[in-house]
């Protein structure tokens, strides 16, 4: 039950941020990744305090934004050579 209502609070924060207009680039179990020039929005709209159960700015410098859409890539097969015991 405790999880489920996470999940929900993640889901109403997630939903009152993209209704600002703050593009969020990623959703981790308690993480969203947005632009470091939103955060002051952010601030407004969610809760920043210190403590348990708020959120919190983790950093801000050396972000990797996941851009790229999720695409298909073929893999091969790599063939095993049976192991011969002498």
């Amino acid at each position: 039950m405790v999880l489920q209502h996470h999940n929900h609070f993640v889901y109403e924060s997630y939903q009152k941020l993209i209704k600002h207009n703050i593009s969020v680039y990623s959703v981790k179990t308690d993480a969203f990744t947005i632009k470091s020039s939103d955060v002051e929005k952010a601030k407004e709209i969610l809760s920043f305090k210190a403590g348990i159960g708020n959120w919190r700015v983790s950093k801000t410098k050396d972000i990797i934004y996941p851009t790229n859409n999720l695409g298909f890539v073929m893999n091969h097969e790599i063939p095993i050579i049976k192991l011969k015991i002498n």
